[in-house]
């Protein structure tokens, strides 16, 4: 029973870190939206899905789609269309390289996750590279001479004094 045991443990340690192995060599992080700015200073869009799926898309249209490979700093892919591109690789957190066979080279960024609201994207996220922040209420502004709280009136200004002091070498 005890050697039973032991072999189903190395068999299933094994599978495990084989299968840990293989997915760590999948680079997945580049999952999510990317923007490149064209010649024209048009904002071509990309979707990379978890599971490699990508879609490309200018002013709304879609480009291209189709499933992409990425691994260890090589990429390949098979377009919906039937066009098919491999070659080098370079990616970090929010800027990623990809250089092509046919296609040559294209530079993407990184968006900025969908606003939590609505669960869309604006379309200025993908030109900023930023993601709008919720408006906050600006205190109110009392009339000039009127004390708030502290005892400071409205448009009185906090003095700021230096102390300098002087050491000498003994």
């Amino acid at each position: 029973m005890t050697k039973f045991l032991t072999a189903n443990t190395l068999a299933l340690s094994f599978a495990l870190l084989t299968a840990m192995a293989a997915k760590a060599e999948m680079d997945t992080d580049i999952a999510g939206y990317w923007y490149m700015e064209t010649p024209d200073e048009k904002i071509m869009k990309l979707h990379i899905e978890p599971n490699g799926r990508f879609k490309t898309t200018l002013e709304g249209k879609t480009l291209e789609s189709g499933m992409v490979h990425i691994k260890k700093g090589k990429w390949s892919m098979k377009c919906d269309s039937g066009n098919l591109d491999e070659g080098a690789f370079k990616f970090n957190t929010n800027r990623m390289e990809f250089v092509g066979a046919k296609s040559g080279t294209a530079k993407w960024s990184r968006t900025m996750p969908v606003v939590p609201a609505t669960g869309m994207i604006p379309d200025s996220a993908f030109k900023l590279n930023v993601v709008p922040k919720a408006k906050t209420s600006a205190p109110a502004a009392g009339k000039p001479g009127e004390k708030k709280a502290g005892g400071k009136k409205t448009g009185e200004k906090k003095a700021v004094t230096k102390k300098v002091t002087k050491e000498t070498n003994k």
